[in-house]
């Protein structure tokens, strides 16, 4: 084998070895919550605080993420839009048209179920 071969070879399964003890290792932190006492903070954590925002701890240390950034950029996007080429606009029309068809079809098949569980009920209700 080529020694640039022996090298990529290596330090992939240096890589790969480092990366399965990690997770081991906060496996093993996770799983250790369950058996300890006191106040458990874990190595690492994310736990939603709202739809923008998560809290995370890294190694003990509390952290907020906000992700109001995306908006903000989404914002200024949304406004620099007419510089887009014609089929860029008419692509993104296209996956938002998709994506609300999608949310109506998907919120009128669950009030469908919900009906007909109703009707259900009543008619296990009436049989004796």
């Amino acid at each position: 084998m080529k020694r640039s071969t022996q090298l990529f070879l290596a330090s992939f399964a240096i890589t790969l070895i480092l990366t399965l003890l990690v997770c081991g290792f906060v496996a093993v932190d996770q799983s250790t919550s369950r058996y300890g006492f006191g106040e458990f903070k874990p190595i690492f954590s994310v736990q939603p605080r709202d739809d923008l925002h998560y809290e995370i701890t890294w190694f003990g240390k509390d952290y907020i993420l906000s992700l109001d950034i995306f908006n903000i950029a989404a914002k200024y996007r949304h406004e620099y839009s007419f510089l887009s080429s014609a089929p860029q606009r008419l692509a993104r029309q296209l996956v938002t048209l998709s994506i609300e068809t999608y949310q109506e079809q998907q919120e009128r098949r669950l009030e469908e179920e919900f009906i007909q569980n109703v009707l259900d009920d009543i008619q296990n209700e009436k049989q004796p």
